[in-house]
Parts: C-alpha cells; structure tokens; sequence
C-alpha cells in the first residue's frame, strides 16, 4: 500500500489534474487484467480514455502501451496453455536443447516452444501498481520454472528413452545372435541327420549288393570303380586281391563314374573281348592305362566307344601282342551277372 501511494504521489506531482484517471485504471483496469478478463478491460480503459482530454496522463497512461501489456498477457496465457498441453501429452514431445522444447515427430511443420523471447514486451514500472507487477513477475516466473521444470523432465525421459533403445538394440543383438547359433546348430544337427542316413543307406545298399554278388559266385563287392581300382594298385599294389570281386558304382554313388567312365575308350575290337585305353591328369598325377572287357552277347562294339556304367568282375590279368610286336599285360574285366541288381 505504501509503494501505491508513492507511486501516486509521483504521479500527482507529474500531472495533479490527470490523477485520478490513473487511480482509475489501478482499481477498475488491472483487477480485470489480472483476471484475465480482456474485454472486461478493455471496456474499462476505453471508458477511463474517453475522459481524458488529447493523451491520457500526458506520456504514461497511452493507448498503444496499454495494448502491448494486454497483448503480453495473452502471449503469457498462451505460453502457460501450451506447458500445460505439453505436460498432458509428455510422451509425444522432446527437450530440443536447454531453451527449447519441440513434438518428437514432426510430418509437414514443427511445432516449438522457446524459453527465449519470454520477456519480449513484458510491461515495465510505470505506471502499474505494485500488485499487478507482482502479478506480472509470477505470471512470467511461474512459465520459466515450468518451462525448465518439463523440460528437465523430458531429458530425463529421452535419456530413459536411449537407455531403453540401447537395451532393446543390445537384446535384439543377443536374440539375433542366439537365433543365428541355433539355427546354425539345427542345421548341422540336420545335415548329421541327413549325413547319418545317408552313410546309413549307402552302407545298406552295399551290404545288398554284397550279398547279390555273392548269391551269385562272386568273392563279393569290392566298393569300388574300375578308374579308383586301377589308380590304387598301381600306386600301392594288391591287384589280385581283387580277383572275382564286383566293382563298379552303386546308385548311391554313381557320380565318379558318370565322370571317369566316357574318357576310358575302346581302341583296339577283338573277336570276343574289346581293349579300352585310359589317360587323363588326375589326383595332380596323369594316370594311364589299358583294361580289357569281355563282349556281351549281341552287343556291338566300334573303337572310340565309352565304357559302360554297369557292375563289372575282375577275373585277372591277361597277355595279348601289339601291332608292333610287343607283349602286353593288361588286367580284364567281364560284365557281372547280378540278376535284376
């Protein structure tokens, strides 16, 4: 009360004769102002400035200082609407940086809201009351201390927020590296499966062919193909170890002489068997050599002709003489007699 009346005093004694327009203003004006009532005071002031004559308390009481203060206050009511909606929808917004806070997702425009520019327009001293500038310091105070008070808080929620990503990332990473060790683990469980059941019917299928074999006079099945025969006993010896044993590919592994079988070509026909020559570079070793085949009945043979994919018997080696005279020994083969194999 006591700053009021100083205050009037110095307004009495600036202009005695407009005084009482200002202790007008002060009691009907700036209650309303400070609750919010703009029309209210708006009506009010145009009433007390019609009375005045020319300017209104010559310098202090003017029209277009009056609007910048209602404008303020509007401004203030607008910023302290907007923490409220902030404050309601926290998870939606963002600490952009210690002044400024911002919608966490933006699509065609951005909505932000500064603590800078706050006091922009904010109304001085003259000529308020003491009272309404305390009402204008906590309006514009009360803002400020919400403003960083949320935005404090969404920092602590972003930070919680990256925290959170980081544990979901780095649990993510570990599902995935765990996902990727089992499925790793499934498959190779699954091709020992698959690796067992084949070994499993691969041995099953030589066992049969085995048994054929021997149900039909064989010493039984050697395992192997002419072409791996011919390679192994010339490096390590044991031919006659071989003598009435089947050899050739079963099914299960037909592929050695699906490859091997073309290159070994007939180059010499005889009356009841046909010579067949091999030289190719395998094993990083060239291996040469020449076999001889007994002919199968109604078969017609012709030089340069394939040896044929089927079950054959070693009977042994026989001796036959080149057209240049030399002796040659070569081992021989005869189709086997498997019945239907």
């Amino acid at each position: 009360m006591k700053s009021r009346i100083l205050f009037l005093v110095m307004l009495l004694c600036a202009n005695v004769s407009h005084a009482k327009y200002i202790y007008e203003y002060m009691d009907k004006v700036e209650p309303l102002l400070m609750a919010a009532k703009y029309d209210e005071a708006d009506q009010e002031f145009a009433a007390i400035n019609k009375r005045v004559r020319q300017q209104a308390i010559s310098g202090y009481l003017l029209s277009d200082h009056y609007k910048r203060t209602v404008e303020w206050l509007k401004n203030i009511d607008s910023y302290h609407a907007h923490l409220r909606k902030i404050e309601s929808n926290m998870s939606q917004y963002k600490a952009a940086g210690n002044g400024e806070i911002s919608l966490r997702k933006c699509e065609s425009s951005c909505e932000y809201l500064y603590i800078i520019g706050i006091d922009n327009g904010k109304p001085k001293s003259f000529p308020y009351s003491e009272d309404f500038m305390t009402y204008i310091n906590n309006h514009r105070n009360s803002a400020v201390e919400k403003f960083y008070a949320l935005n404090e808080q969404l920092s602590k929620q972003d930070e919680a927020r990256k925290e959170k990503a980081i544990a979901e990332r780095e649990l993510n990473k570990k599902q995935e590296q765990e996902d990727r060790l089992r499925k790793k683990e499934e498959k190779r469980l699954a091709r020992k499966a698959e690796e067992e059941a084949k070994k499993q019917a691969t041995q099953k299928e030589i066992d049969r062919i085995d048994i054929l074999s021997k149900e039909h006079g064989y010493s039984g099945y050697a395992k192997v193909n002419i072409i791996k025969l011919i390679y192994d006993t010339q490096k390590n010896g044991g031919l006659e170890n071989y003598i009435n044993k089947v050899v050739g590919c079963h099914k299960l592994n037909n592929d050695p002489c699906l490859k091997w079988y073309p290159k070994l070509k007939a180059i010499q026909i005889l009356d009841d068997s046909v010579l067949y020559s091999f030289s190719e570079y395998a094993a990083n070793e060239y291996l040469t050599f020449t076999i001889l085949a007994a002919k199968e009945k109604a078969k017609i043979y012709q030089e340069g002709q394939s040896f044929k994919n089927d079950f054959f018997v070693f009977k042994g080696m026989t001796s036959y003489t080149t057209v240049s005279g030399a002796r040659k020994s070569v081992p021989v083969f005869e189709v086997a007699n498997l019945g239907s194999k």
